[in-house]
């Protein structure tokens, strides 16, 4: 089972996805199956800084990283200030979250690569990773280039490869009104007006894949096959069968070699 890069260092893999597509689920039982002494080892990066922990621990934490961030690369971190204030954010407190997770998220991938950290971990995972910060950010603002996002990231800042758990929007939202926890921003809103931001969600996420640097792969997660309800589906209209699939180059580029993944000989 290979489960680190050619260089010997950890494959950092993020998980994306809906609200409720299930990526706490998953990074949970990689976490165990991985565990030594059977396993490499498995850890999710960004779980000191993940909503589930409480805020007066959190933002400490999330701050800490976004510092560090902006000392090491100050001219992207200002094309980064830049970007954001341009494309008309909803607030000045998103204008200062998202920059803030943008950064942490940065400063834990190239961590990662660097080989720092939590010893004897071969697997890397992020529940909130680069994918999941710009259609965040881009989520909260009124307009936006998914791509612009990519241009100030170096290599060692991103991830090995993007898995995507693929769920509907009504399937989503039927997860999210069973879902004990309320960390999620969607829970808040009405049902209509939720499932309207799910579904805008689902085709922004699109947007932000096709424009992402790293190896894209798709995990469908609903057992049932494709659930029907939303207007665009991706990629021509075609759901993804279930198990994993490469989408489609995006404006005619070839397609990107995935790293040797969990299971790989």
């Amino acid at each position: 089972m290979r489960t680190e890069t050619a260089a010997g260092r950890p494959l950092v893999v993020e998980l994306c996805g809906l609200p409720g597509a299930g990526k706490s689920t998953l990074a949970a039982a990689l976490t165990a199956q991985l565990a030594p002494p059977g396993g490499p080892g498995c850890r999710v990066l960004d779980a000191p800084i993940s909503a589930a922990v409480p805020r007066g621990r959190r933002l400490p934490r999330r701050l800490l990283l976004a510092a560090g961030a902006v000392v090491r690369q100050p001219r992207a971190a200002a094309l980064d200030v830049s970007r954001l204030l341009g494309s008309g954010p909803a607030s000045r407190r998103d204008v200062v979250a998202g920059l803030a997770q943008w950064w942490a998220t940065n400063a834990l991938v190239t961590g990662a690569r660097a080989g720092r950290g939590e010893a004897g971990s071969r697997v890397c995972l992020l529940e909130e990773g680069p994918v999941h910060t710009v259609w965040t950010l881009l989520l909260r603002t009124a307009s936006g280039d998914p791509s612009s996002w990519w241009a100030t990231v170096p290599d060692a800042a991103r991830s090995d490869l993007v898995l995507v758990l693929e769920v509907s929007p009504v399937e989503a939202q039927r997860r999210l009104a069973a879902r004990a926890s309320r960390h999620s921003r969607t829970q808040s809103l009405p049902a209509e007006a939720q499932r309207a931001e799910l579904e805008r969600g689902a085709l922004l996420l699109e947007r932000v894949l096709a424009s992402c640097p790293a190896p894209v792969l798709r995990l469908r997660t609903e057992a049932a096959g494709p659930t029907r309800g939303w207007s665009d589906p991706p990629r021509g209209g075609e759901h993804s069968p279930p198990g994993l699939t490469r989408p489609a180059p995006a404006h005619g580029s070839p397609p990107r070699e995935a790293p040797p993944l969990l299971g790989s000989p």
